[in-house]
Protein backbone atom coordinates (compact mmCIF):
# COMPACT_ATOMS: atom_id res chain seq x y z
CA UNK A 1 0.00 0.00 0.00
CA UNK A 2 1.38 3.40 -0.93
CA UNK A 3 0.42 7.00 -0.12
CA UNK A 4 1.35 9.57 -2.78
CA UNK A 5 0.71 13.24 -3.53
CA UNK A 6 -0.11 14.29 -7.09
CA UNK A 7 -0.89 17.99 -7.55
CA UNK A 8 -4.14 18.50 -5.64
CA UNK A 9 -4.68 14.79 -4.90
CA UNK A 10 -3.65 12.56 -2.01
CA UNK A 11 -3.88 8.99 -3.29
CA UNK A 12 -3.77 5.69 -1.40
CA UNK A 13 -2.99 2.82 -3.77
CA UNK A 14 -2.85 -0.91 -3.23
CA UNK A 15 -2.33 -3.93 -5.47
CA UNK A 16 -2.93 -6.45 -2.72
CA UNK A 17 -5.87 -8.63 -3.82
CA UNK A 18 -8.90 -9.24 -1.61
CA UNK A 19 -11.55 -11.93 -2.02
CA UNK A 20 -14.83 -12.00 -0.08
CA UNK A 21 -17.36 -14.84 -0.26
CA UNK A 22 -20.90 -14.66 1.13
CA UNK A 23 -21.85 -18.08 2.50
CA UNK A 24 -25.12 -16.98 4.12
CA UNK A 25 -27.62 -14.16 3.67
CA UNK A 26 -25.60 -12.01 6.07
CA UNK A 27 -23.07 -9.43 4.86
CA UNK A 28 -19.55 -10.82 4.44
CA UNK A 29 -16.89 -8.11 4.48
CA UNK A 30 -13.22 -7.29 4.91
CA UNK A 31 -11.47 -3.97 5.43
CA UNK A 32 -9.04 -3.89 2.54
CA UNK A 33 -7.53 -0.42 2.16
CA UNK A 34 -6.67 2.19 4.84
CA UNK A 35 -5.18 5.66 4.80
CA UNK A 36 -2.61 6.76 7.35
CA UNK A 37 -3.91 8.83 10.24
CA UNK A 38 -5.29 12.12 8.89
CA UNK A 39 -4.35 15.38 10.62
CA UNK A 40 -6.74 18.31 10.97
CA UNK A 41 -5.04 20.48 8.38
CA UNK A 42 -5.48 17.82 5.68
CA UNK A 43 -9.04 16.96 6.72
CA UNK A 44 -10.03 20.63 6.43
CA UNK A 45 -8.68 20.76 2.87
CA UNK A 46 -10.39 17.63 1.51
CA UNK A 47 -13.21 18.56 -0.89
CA UNK A 48 -13.83 15.18 -2.54
CA UNK A 49 -13.31 11.49 -1.80
CA UNK A 50 -13.52 8.91 -4.59
CA UNK A 51 -12.75 5.20 -4.92
CA UNK A 52 -11.54 3.34 -8.00
CA UNK A 53 -11.25 -0.45 -8.09
CA UNK A 54 -10.24 -3.16 -10.50
CA UNK A 55 -12.75 -5.78 -9.48
CA UNK A 56 -15.44 -8.31 -10.38
CA UNK A 57 -18.19 -10.39 -8.84
CA UNK A 58 -18.67 -14.19 -9.21
CA UNK A 59 -19.33 -13.85 -12.93
CA UNK A 60 -22.94 -15.00 -12.98
CA UNK A 61 -26.25 -13.89 -11.49
CA UNK A 62 -29.29 -16.12 -11.02
CA UNK A 63 -31.75 -13.24 -10.42
CA UNK A 64 -30.47 -10.19 -12.39
CA UNK A 65 -33.48 -8.04 -11.53
CA UNK A 66 -32.42 -8.11 -7.85
CA UNK A 67 -29.32 -6.07 -8.72
CA UNK A 68 -25.78 -6.43 -7.46
CA UNK A 69 -24.91 -7.62 -3.96
CA UNK A 70 -21.16 -7.23 -4.45
CA UNK A 71 -20.02 -3.74 -3.45
CA UNK A 72 -17.52 -1.38 -1.79
CA UNK A 73 -18.01 0.89 1.23
CA UNK A 74 -15.97 3.93 2.16
CA UNK A 75 -15.67 3.95 5.94
CA UNK A 76 -14.22 6.02 8.76
CA UNK A 77 -11.94 4.34 11.32
CA UNK A 78 -10.93 5.77 14.70
CA UNK A 79 -7.32 5.03 13.72
CA UNK A 80 -5.47 3.18 10.94
CA UNK A 81 -5.19 0.17 13.26
CA UNK A 82 -8.89 -0.01 14.14
CA UNK A 83 -10.79 -3.16 13.18
CA UNK A 84 -14.29 -1.72 13.55
CA UNK A 85 -16.09 1.12 11.79
CA UNK A 86 -16.25 4.32 13.82
CA UNK A 87 -19.62 5.07 15.44
CA UNK A 88 -20.71 8.67 16.01
CA UNK A 89 -24.09 10.00 17.09
CA UNK A 90 -25.35 6.42 17.06
CA UNK A 91 -24.44 5.85 13.39
CA UNK A 92 -21.77 3.57 11.91
CA UNK A 93 -19.78 5.80 9.55
CA UNK A 94 -20.06 3.76 6.35
CA UNK A 95 -21.21 4.89 2.89
CA UNK A 96 -21.71 2.91 -0.29
CA UNK A 97 -19.16 3.81 -2.97
CA UNK A 98 -20.16 1.51 -5.85
CA UNK A 99 -21.36 -1.95 -6.84
CA UNK A 100 -19.48 -4.31 -9.08
CA UNK A 101 -20.79 -4.55 -12.62
CA UNK A 102 -23.47 -7.26 -12.63
CA UNK A 103 -22.24 -10.73 -13.62
CA UNK A 104 -18.75 -9.41 -14.45
CA UNK A 105 -16.47 -12.42 -14.94
CA UNK A 106 -13.30 -10.50 -15.78
CA UNK A 107 -11.61 -7.85 -13.69
CA UNK A 108 -12.58 -4.37 -14.85
CA UNK A 109 -12.07 -0.81 -13.69
CA UNK A 110 -15.01 0.44 -11.59
CA UNK A 111 -15.30 4.03 -10.36
CA UNK A 112 -17.52 5.23 -7.54
CA UNK A 113 -19.09 8.70 -7.40
CA UNK A 114 -17.17 11.51 -5.74
CA UNK A 115 -18.28 12.26 -2.19
CA UNK A 116 -18.44 16.06 -2.29
CA UNK A 117 -17.49 18.69 0.25
CA UNK A 118 -20.88 18.79 1.98
CA UNK A 119 -21.11 15.01 2.31
CA UNK A 120 -21.95 13.62 5.75
CA UNK A 121 -18.62 11.81 5.87
CA UNK A 122 -16.93 15.06 6.83
CA UNK A 123 -19.18 15.48 9.85
CA UNK A 124 -17.69 12.37 11.44
CA UNK A 125 -14.08 12.66 10.26
CA UNK A 126 -11.75 13.90 13.01
CA UNK A 127 -8.00 14.33 13.51
CA UNK A 128 -6.27 10.97 13.98
CA UNK A 129 -9.00 9.08 12.11
CA UNK A 130 -8.35 7.10 8.96
CA UNK A 131 -10.44 6.42 5.89
CA UNK A 132 -10.87 2.83 4.79
CA UNK A 133 -12.44 0.70 2.08
CA UNK A 134 -14.56 -2.31 2.94
CA UNK A 135 -15.06 -5.11 0.42
CA UNK A 136 -18.58 -6.57 0.79
CA UNK A 137 -20.86 -9.32 -0.52
CA UNK A 138 -24.25 -10.53 0.68
CA UNK A 139 -26.51 -13.54 0.03
CA UNK A 140 -25.41 -17.06 -0.78
CA UNK A 141 -23.25 -17.35 -3.87
CA UNK A 142 -22.24 -13.70 -4.08
CA UNK A 143 -18.53 -12.86 -4.23
CA UNK A 144 -16.36 -9.76 -4.45
CA UNK A 145 -12.87 -9.98 -5.93
CA UNK A 146 -10.62 -6.94 -6.17
CA UNK A 147 -7.03 -6.92 -7.46
CA UNK A 148 -6.09 -3.26 -7.06
CA UNK A 149 -7.58 0.09 -6.16
CA UNK A 150 -7.10 3.77 -5.46
CA UNK A 151 -8.72 5.98 -2.85
CA UNK A 152 -8.39 9.57 -4.06
CA UNK A 153 -8.63 12.54 -1.70
CA UNK A 154 -8.93 15.75 -3.68
CA UNK A 155 -7.88 18.83 -1.73
CA UNK A 156 -8.17 22.58 -2.06
CA UNK A 157 -6.19 25.23 -0.21
CA UNK A 158 -9.47 27.12 0.16
CA UNK A 159 -10.86 24.22 2.15
CA UNK A 160 -14.48 23.17 2.45
CA UNK A 161 -17.53 25.20 3.23
CA UNK A 162 -18.63 25.08 6.86
CA UNK A 163 -19.98 21.61 7.59
CA UNK A 164 -23.40 21.54 9.29
CA UNK A 165 -23.59 19.44 12.43
CA UNK A 166 -26.00 16.56 12.74
CA UNK A 167 -29.50 17.82 13.46
CA UNK A 168 -30.34 16.98 17.10
CA UNK A 169 -33.94 16.07 16.26
CA UNK A 170 -32.74 13.76 13.49
CA UNK A 171 -30.17 12.21 15.82
CA UNK A 172 -32.86 11.56 18.43
CA UNK A 173 -35.13 9.99 15.82
CA UNK A 174 -32.34 7.74 14.54
CA UNK A 175 -31.73 6.66 18.12
CA UNK A 176 -35.37 5.60 18.41
CA UNK A 177 -35.10 3.77 15.08
CA UNK A 178 -32.03 1.87 16.25
CA UNK A 179 -33.89 0.84 19.42
CA UNK A 180 -36.93 -0.28 17.41
CA UNK A 181 -34.83 -2.39 15.05
CA UNK A 182 -32.95 -3.95 17.96
CA UNK A 183 -36.21 -4.83 19.70
CA UNK A 184 -37.65 -6.32 16.50
CA UNK A 185 -34.51 -8.44 16.08
CA UNK A 186 -34.83 -9.78 19.64
CA UNK A 187 -38.53 -10.50 19.07
CA UNK A 188 -37.70 -12.28 15.81
CA UNK A 189 -35.20 -14.50 17.60
CA UNK A 190 -37.78 -15.44 20.23
CA UNK A 191 -40.31 -16.16 17.46
CA UNK A 192 -37.89 -18.36 15.50
CA UNK A 193 -36.65 -20.16 18.63
CA UNK A 194 -40.25 -21.05 19.47
CA UNK A 195 -40.54 -22.59 15.99
CA UNK A 196 -37.40 -24.71 16.47
CA UNK A 197 -37.76 -28.35 17.57
CA UNK A 198 -35.53 -29.51 20.43
CA UNK A 199 -31.89 -30.14 19.37
CA UNK A 200 -32.61 -28.86 15.84
CA UNK A 201 -30.79 -25.99 14.05
CA UNK A 202 -32.48 -22.62 14.64
CA UNK A 203 -35.43 -21.92 12.36
CA UNK A 204 -34.38 -19.59 9.56
CA UNK A 205 -35.92 -16.50 7.99
CA UNK A 206 -34.26 -14.39 5.29
CA UNK A 207 -35.90 -11.16 6.44
CA UNK A 208 -34.49 -11.73 9.94
CA UNK A 209 -31.02 -11.97 8.44
CA UNK A 210 -31.58 -8.66 6.67
CA UNK A 211 -32.41 -6.69 9.81
CA UNK A 212 -29.53 -4.37 10.73
CA UNK A 213 -27.48 -5.45 13.74
CA UNK A 214 -25.75 -2.84 15.83
CA UNK A 215 -25.76 0.85 14.86
CA UNK A 216 -27.41 1.91 11.62
CA UNK A 217 -25.12 2.80 8.75
CA UNK A 218 -24.74 6.49 8.10
CA UNK A 219 -26.13 6.02 4.57
CA UNK A 220 -29.03 3.84 5.71
CA UNK A 221 -31.71 6.48 5.98
CA UNK A 222 -34.83 5.88 8.01
CA UNK A 223 -37.95 6.61 5.99
CA UNK A 224 -39.97 8.68 8.43
CA UNK A 225 -41.08 11.06 5.68
CA UNK A 226 -42.85 8.29 3.72
CA UNK A 227 -46.62 7.74 4.22
CA UNK A 228 -47.49 5.38 7.11
CA UNK A 229 -48.39 1.79 6.26
CA UNK A 230 -51.52 -0.28 6.86
CA UNK A 231 -50.83 -4.00 7.28
CA UNK A 232 -52.90 -7.19 7.49
CA UNK A 233 -51.80 -10.55 8.90
CA UNK A 234 -54.01 -13.64 8.66
CA UNK A 235 -53.42 -16.79 10.74
CA UNK A 236 -53.75 -20.36 9.56
CA UNK A 237 -56.42 -22.76 10.77
CA UNK A 238 -57.98 -24.84 8.00
CA UNK A 239 -61.64 -24.17 7.31
CA UNK A 240 -61.73 -21.94 10.40
CA UNK A 241 -60.42 -19.20 8.11
CA UNK A 242 -64.10 -18.44 7.47
CA UNK A 243 -64.06 -16.74 10.88
CA UNK A 244 -61.24 -14.42 9.73
CA UNK A 245 -63.28 -13.41 6.69
CA UNK A 246 -66.31 -12.46 8.78
CA UNK A 247 -64.14 -10.44 11.17
CA UNK A 248 -62.55 -8.56 8.27
CA UNK A 249 -65.99 -8.03 6.75
CA UNK A 250 -67.16 -6.37 9.99
CA UNK A 251 -64.16 -4.01 9.93
CA UNK A 252 -64.61 -3.12 6.26
CA UNK A 253 -68.31 -2.39 6.91
CA UNK A 254 -67.14 0.34 9.29
CA UNK A 255 -65.05 1.85 6.50
CA UNK A 256 -67.56 1.73 3.66
CA UNK A 257 -71.25 1.12 3.11
CA UNK A 258 -70.38 -0.59 -0.18
CA UNK A 259 -70.53 -4.39 0.38
CA UNK A 260 -68.21 -4.81 -2.61
CA UNK A 261 -65.41 -2.68 -1.17
CA UNK A 262 -62.05 -4.36 -1.73
CA UNK A 263 -59.60 -4.73 1.19
CA UNK A 264 -56.68 -4.40 -1.24
CA UNK A 265 -57.63 -0.72 -1.55
CA UNK A 266 -56.93 -0.18 2.15
CA UNK A 267 -53.83 -2.29 2.89
CA UNK A 268 -50.28 -1.65 1.70
CA UNK A 269 -49.18 -5.19 2.52
CA UNK A 270 -50.95 -8.33 3.63
CA UNK A 271 -49.71 -11.79 4.50
CA UNK A 272 -51.11 -15.11 5.59
CA UNK A 273 -50.18 -18.66 6.46
CA UNK A 274 -52.09 -21.74 5.31
CA UNK A 275 -55.76 -20.78 5.03
CA UNK A 276 -54.72 -17.20 5.85
CA UNK A 277 -52.33 -17.32 2.89
CA UNK A 278 -55.09 -18.49 0.59
CA UNK A 279 -57.32 -15.63 1.78
CA UNK A 280 -54.49 -13.10 1.33
CA UNK A 281 -54.02 -14.28 -2.27
CA UNK A 282 -57.72 -13.95 -3.02
CA UNK A 283 -58.03 -10.52 -1.40
CA UNK A 284 -54.72 -9.03 -2.52
CA UNK A 285 -53.40 -10.79 -5.61
CA UNK A 286 -56.81 -11.53 -7.18
CA UNK A 287 -58.34 -8.33 -5.76
CA UNK A 288 -61.56 -10.02 -4.65
CA UNK A 289 -64.25 -8.59 -2.41
CA UNK A 290 -64.94 -10.29 0.92
CA UNK A 291 -68.34 -11.49 -0.32
CA UNK A 292 -66.63 -13.16 -3.29
CA UNK A 293 -64.05 -14.66 -0.95
CA UNK A 294 -66.65 -16.13 1.38
CA UNK A 295 -68.47 -17.76 -1.53
CA UNK A 296 -65.32 -19.20 -3.10
CA UNK A 297 -63.85 -20.21 0.27
CA UNK A 298 -66.96 -22.17 1.20
CA UNK A 299 -67.01 -23.96 -2.15
CA UNK A 300 -63.29 -24.80 -2.00
CA UNK A 301 -63.62 -26.16 1.55
CA UNK A 302 -66.35 -28.59 0.50
CA UNK A 303 -64.35 -29.66 -2.58
CA UNK A 304 -61.13 -30.27 -0.66
CA UNK A 305 -62.43 -31.94 2.51
CA UNK A 306 -65.42 -33.91 1.25
CA UNK A 307 -63.74 -37.36 1.31
CA UNK A 308 -65.51 -39.98 3.43
CA UNK A 309 -63.77 -42.16 6.04
CA UNK A 310 -62.84 -44.94 3.62
CA UNK A 311 -61.44 -42.46 1.10
CA UNK A 312 -59.37 -40.74 3.79
CA UNK A 313 -57.84 -44.05 4.87
CA UNK A 314 -57.00 -44.93 1.25
CA UNK A 315 -55.57 -41.48 0.56
CA UNK A 316 -53.42 -41.56 3.69
CA UNK A 317 -52.05 -45.00 2.88
CA UNK A 318 -51.01 -43.85 -0.60
CA UNK A 319 -49.93 -40.22 -0.10
CA UNK A 320 -49.52 -39.67 3.64
CA UNK A 321 -52.38 -37.14 3.55
CA UNK A 322 -56.10 -37.60 4.12
CA UNK A 323 -57.19 -35.45 1.18
CA UNK A 324 -56.24 -35.30 -2.48
CA UNK A 325 -54.24 -32.41 -3.85
CA UNK A 326 -56.09 -32.76 -7.17
CA UNK A 327 -59.36 -31.41 -5.78
CA UNK A 328 -57.61 -28.37 -4.30
CA UNK A 329 -55.50 -27.65 -7.37
CA UNK A 330 -58.48 -27.99 -9.72
CA UNK A 331 -60.50 -25.51 -7.68
CA UNK A 332 -57.56 -23.10 -7.39
CA UNK A 333 -56.82 -23.12 -11.10
CA UNK A 334 -60.46 -22.58 -12.01
CA UNK A 335 -60.62 -19.54 -9.71
CA UNK A 336 -57.33 -18.12 -10.99
CA UNK A 337 -58.35 -18.56 -14.62
CA UNK A 338 -61.66 -16.82 -13.93
CA UNK A 339 -59.90 -13.86 -12.33
CA UNK A 340 -56.80 -13.56 -14.55
CA UNK A 341 -57.57 -15.51 -17.74
CA UNK A 342 -54.66 -17.89 -17.10
CA UNK A 343 -54.75 -20.78 -14.63
CA UNK A 344 -50.94 -20.60 -14.46
CA UNK A 345 -50.81 -16.84 -13.85
CA UNK A 346 -47.66 -15.84 -11.96
CA UNK A 347 -47.67 -14.94 -8.30
CA UNK A 348 -45.72 -11.82 -9.34
CA UNK A 349 -48.45 -9.23 -9.99
CA UNK A 350 -48.17 -7.51 -13.40
CA UNK A 351 -50.76 -4.90 -12.38
CA UNK A 352 -48.71 -1.85 -11.42
CA UNK A 353 -51.86 -0.10 -10.19
CA UNK A 354 -52.35 -2.70 -7.46
CA UNK A 355 -50.51 -1.09 -4.54
CA UNK A 356 -51.32 -3.94 -2.16
CA UNK A 357 -48.31 -6.23 -1.81
CA UNK A 358 -48.97 -9.82 -0.72
CA UNK A 359 -46.76 -12.62 0.51
CA UNK A 360 -47.72 -16.02 1.87
CA UNK A 361 -45.68 -18.19 4.22
CA UNK A 362 -44.67 -21.79 3.76
CA UNK A 363 -42.06 -24.04 5.34
CA UNK A 364 -39.31 -26.04 3.67
CA UNK A 365 -39.93 -29.65 4.68
CA UNK A 366 -36.22 -30.37 5.20
CA UNK A 367 -35.86 -27.93 8.08
CA UNK A 368 -39.13 -25.94 8.24
CA UNK A 369 -37.35 -22.67 7.56
CA UNK A 370 -39.79 -19.90 6.68
CA UNK A 371 -40.17 -19.21 2.96
CA UNK A 372 -42.17 -16.33 1.52
CA UNK A 373 -43.92 -16.31 -1.85
CA UNK A 374 -44.45 -12.72 -3.02
CA UNK A 375 -46.60 -10.84 -5.52
CA UNK A 376 -43.93 -8.13 -5.91
CA UNK A 377 -40.31 -7.93 -6.96
CA UNK A 378 -37.72 -7.33 -4.25
CA UNK A 379 -34.30 -5.73 -4.20
CA UNK A 380 -32.89 -8.95 -2.73
CA UNK A 381 -32.65 -12.43 -4.30
CA UNK A 382 -35.90 -14.40 -4.38
CA UNK A 383 -35.50 -17.94 -5.68
CA UNK A 384 -39.27 -18.47 -6.03
CA UNK A 385 -40.24 -15.21 -7.73
CA UNK A 386 -41.30 -17.09 -10.87
CA UNK A 387 -43.81 -19.46 -9.29
CA UNK A 388 -47.50 -19.54 -10.21
CA UNK A 389 -50.29 -18.33 -7.94
CA UNK A 390 -51.65 -21.86 -7.50
CA UNK A 391 -48.19 -23.13 -6.50
CA UNK A 392 -47.85 -20.49 -3.79
CA UNK A 393 -51.36 -21.29 -2.55
CA UNK A 394 -50.56 -25.01 -2.44
CA UNK A 395 -47.22 -24.42 -0.69
CA UNK A 396 -48.75 -22.39 2.12
CA UNK A 397 -51.68 -24.80 2.52
CA UNK A 398 -49.95 -28.21 2.47
CA UNK A 399 -50.76 -29.08 6.08
CA UNK A 400 -49.10 -32.38 7.06
CA UNK A 401 -51.59 -35.30 7.16
CA UNK A 402 -54.23 -33.11 5.50
CA UNK A 403 -52.71 -32.29 2.10
CA UNK A 404 -49.55 -33.59 0.37
CA UNK A 405 -46.42 -31.46 0.20
CA UNK A 406 -45.56 -29.69 -3.07
CA UNK A 407 -42.18 -29.39 -4.79
CA UNK A 408 -41.19 -26.05 -6.36
CA UNK A 409 -37.81 -25.49 -7.99
CA UNK A 410 -36.52 -28.69 -6.43
CA UNK A 411 -37.57 -27.73 -2.88
CA UNK A 412 -40.37 -29.50 -1.02
CA UNK A 413 -42.79 -27.30 0.91
CA UNK A 414 -45.30 -27.97 3.66
CA UNK A 415 -47.86 -25.76 5.36
CA UNK A 416 -46.08 -22.91 7.15
CA UNK A 417 -48.74 -23.20 9.86
CA UNK A 418 -46.80 -26.03 11.44
CA UNK A 419 -44.33 -23.44 12.75
CA UNK A 420 -45.33 -19.98 11.49
CA UNK A 421 -49.08 -20.02 11.89
CA UNK A 422 -49.23 -16.36 12.97
CA UNK A 423 -47.00 -14.55 10.43
CA UNK A 424 -47.23 -11.05 11.97
CA UNK A 425 -43.55 -11.02 13.05
CA UNK A 426 -42.50 -12.07 9.54
CA UNK A 427 -44.67 -9.24 8.21
CA UNK A 428 -42.84 -6.65 10.31
CA UNK A 429 -39.49 -7.98 9.09
CA UNK A 430 -40.70 -7.84 5.49
CA UNK A 431 -41.77 -4.22 5.94
CA UNK A 432 -38.24 -3.25 6.93
CA UNK A 433 -36.71 -5.21 4.05
CA UNK A 434 -39.12 -3.89 1.38
CA UNK A 435 -40.24 -0.41 2.47
CA UNK A 436 -37.13 0.70 4.34
CA UNK A 437 -35.84 0.99 7.86
CA UNK A 438 -38.46 1.88 10.49
CA UNK A 439 -41.21 2.93 8.10
CA UNK A 440 -44.08 4.29 10.17
CA UNK A 441 -47.11 2.02 10.64
CA UNK A 442 -50.59 3.43 11.18
CA UNK A 443 -52.33 0.07 11.55
CA UNK A 444 -51.30 -3.55 11.96
CA UNK A 445 -54.40 -5.75 11.88
CA UNK A 446 -53.81 -9.40 12.72
CA UNK A 447 -56.73 -11.85 12.63
CA UNK A 448 -56.86 -15.37 14.08
CA UNK A 449 -59.07 -18.34 13.29
CA UNK A 450 -60.53 -18.82 16.76
CA UNK A 451 -59.51 -19.34 20.38
CA UNK A 452 -58.79 -22.96 21.21
CA UNK A 453 -60.04 -24.76 24.33
CA UNK A 454 -57.32 -26.11 26.61
CA UNK A 455 -56.55 -29.73 25.74
CA UNK A 456 -55.44 -32.02 28.56
CA UNK A 457 -53.24 -35.02 27.78
CA UNK A 458 -53.74 -37.95 30.11
CA UNK A 459 -50.86 -40.03 31.42
CA UNK A 460 -49.78 -42.75 29.00
CA UNK A 461 -52.06 -45.76 29.64
CA UNK A 462 -50.82 -49.15 30.78
CA UNK A 463 -53.65 -50.99 29.04
CA UNK A 464 -52.80 -51.40 25.33
CA UNK A 465 -56.51 -51.23 24.47
CA UNK A 466 -56.49 -47.59 25.65
CA UNK A 467 -53.55 -46.60 23.43
CA UNK A 468 -55.66 -45.51 20.38
CA UNK A 469 -57.59 -43.03 22.53
CA UNK A 470 -54.37 -41.73 24.06
CA UNK A 471 -52.80 -41.31 20.60
CA UNK A 472 -55.86 -39.36 19.45
CA UNK A 473 -55.54 -37.09 22.50
CA UNK A 474 -51.88 -36.42 21.72
CA UNK A 475 -52.65 -35.73 18.06
CA UNK A 476 -55.46 -33.34 18.97
CA UNK A 477 -53.23 -31.49 21.42
CA UNK A 478 -50.45 -31.25 18.84
CA UNK A 479 -52.83 -29.69 16.30
CA UNK A 480 -53.99 -27.15 18.85
CA UNK A 481 -50.45 -26.28 19.90
CA UNK A 482 -49.42 -25.87 16.26
CA UNK A 483 -52.36 -23.60 15.53
CA UNK A 484 -52.27 -21.57 18.74
CA UNK A 485 -51.12 -18.08 17.74
CA UNK A 486 -51.60 -16.21 20.99
CA UNK A 487 -47.92 -16.30 21.97
CA UNK A 488 -46.96 -14.65 18.69
CA UNK A 489 -49.73 -12.11 19.20
CA UNK A 490 -48.21 -11.17 22.55
CA UNK A 491 -44.75 -10.80 20.98
CA UNK A 492 -46.11 -8.54 18.23
CA UNK A 493 -48.24 -6.51 20.62
CA UNK A 494 -45.21 -5.78 22.81
CA UNK A 495 -43.49 -4.11 19.86
CA UNK A 496 -46.23 -1.45 19.89
CA UNK A 497 -46.16 -0.71 23.62
CA UNK A 498 -46.94 2.96 24.14
CA UNK A 499 -48.46 3.34 20.67
CA UNK A 500 -52.20 3.08 21.22
CA UNK A 501 -54.49 2.67 18.25
CA UNK A 502 -51.94 0.98 15.96
CA UNK A 503 -51.96 -2.75 16.79
CA UNK A 504 -55.25 -4.69 16.59
CA UNK A 505 -55.72 -8.42 17.18
CA UNK A 506 -59.06 -10.12 16.64
CA UNK A 507 -59.56 -13.82 17.37
CA UNK A 508 -63.09 -15.14 17.77
CA UNK A 509 -63.90 -16.93 20.97
CA UNK A 510 -66.81 -17.26 23.37
CA UNK A 511 -66.16 -18.03 27.02
CA UNK A 512 -67.55 -21.27 28.41
CA UNK A 513 -66.86 -21.29 32.13
CA UNK A 514 -63.10 -20.92 32.59
CA UNK A 515 -62.36 -22.08 29.06
CA UNK A 516 -63.30 -21.32 25.46
CA UNK A 517 -66.20 -22.84 23.59
CA UNK A 518 -64.98 -25.66 21.30
CA UNK A 519 -64.04 -24.80 17.74
CA UNK A 520 -64.65 -26.94 14.68
CA UNK A 521 -61.76 -29.11 13.45
CA UNK A 522 -59.47 -27.94 10.64
CA UNK A 523 -61.32 -29.98 8.01
CA UNK A 524 -64.93 -29.76 9.29
CA UNK A 525 -66.41 -27.83 6.39
CA UNK A 526 -69.93 -28.79 7.41
CA UNK A 527 -69.38 -27.05 10.74
CA UNK A 528 -68.49 -23.71 9.17
CA UNK A 529 -71.99 -22.17 9.74
CA UNK A 530 -71.59 -22.97 13.46
CA UNK A 531 -68.27 -21.13 13.51
CA UNK A 532 -69.77 -18.16 11.64
CA UNK A 533 -72.47 -17.91 14.32
CA UNK A 534 -69.85 -18.06 17.08
CA UNK A 535 -67.83 -15.34 15.29
CA UNK A 536 -70.86 -13.07 15.04
CA UNK A 537 -71.50 -13.53 18.78
CA UNK A 538 -67.89 -12.52 19.40
CA UNK A 539 -68.15 -9.48 17.11
CA UNK A 540 -71.27 -8.23 18.88
CA UNK A 541 -69.12 -7.28 21.90
CA UNK A 542 -66.20 -5.89 19.88
CA UNK A 543 -67.90 -2.73 18.57
CA UNK A 544 -65.46 -0.28 20.16
CA UNK A 545 -62.36 -2.08 18.94
CA UNK A 546 -63.85 -2.50 15.46
CA UNK A 547 -64.46 1.26 15.33
CA UNK A 548 -60.91 1.99 16.52
CA UNK A 549 -59.41 -0.33 13.92
CA UNK A 550 -61.50 1.18 11.13
CA UNK A 551 -60.38 4.67 12.21
CA UNK A 552 -56.73 3.61 12.02
CA UNK A 553 -57.24 2.19 8.53
CA UNK A 554 -59.05 5.31 7.36
CA UNK A 555 -56.36 7.69 8.63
Amino acid sequence: MSFTIENDQYIVTTSTPCDVFAETDKVASEIWLRTPALDKSLIDKIVQIQLETKSRDQGWVSVPEAGSWSWFDIIVLDSPEASDIKVKDGLALAWLSHDNALGQKEYAKQIGPALGSIHDIFTGLEAGNALGVRVCAQFRGWENHVSEGRLILRVSEKGRHAQPSLDEEKAAYLGVVTEQISKLGETFDTYLNAATPTDAPPAYSQVREMLPTGPLRADQKAVAEEPPLRLLSLDGGGVRGISSLYILQAIMAKLSSDPNVKPCQYFDMMTGTSTGGLIAIMLGRLRMTILECIEVYTTLASQIFSANSAERVWNFANTGAYYKKDNFEKGLKALIKKKTGDENAPMLDPDTENQCRVFVVSGQSQDLSAEQFRTYATKFPDAFAGCAIWQAARATSAAPTYLPAIEINGVEFVDGGLKFNNPSILLLGEVNAVFGIARHIDCLLTIGTGMQPNIAIDAQPADPFDVPGYAASVAKAAINVATDCENTHQLAQALFTGRDGVYFWFNAGVRQGNDWAPMISLDDWRGMPKLVALTQTYLAVQTTRLDQCASALAA
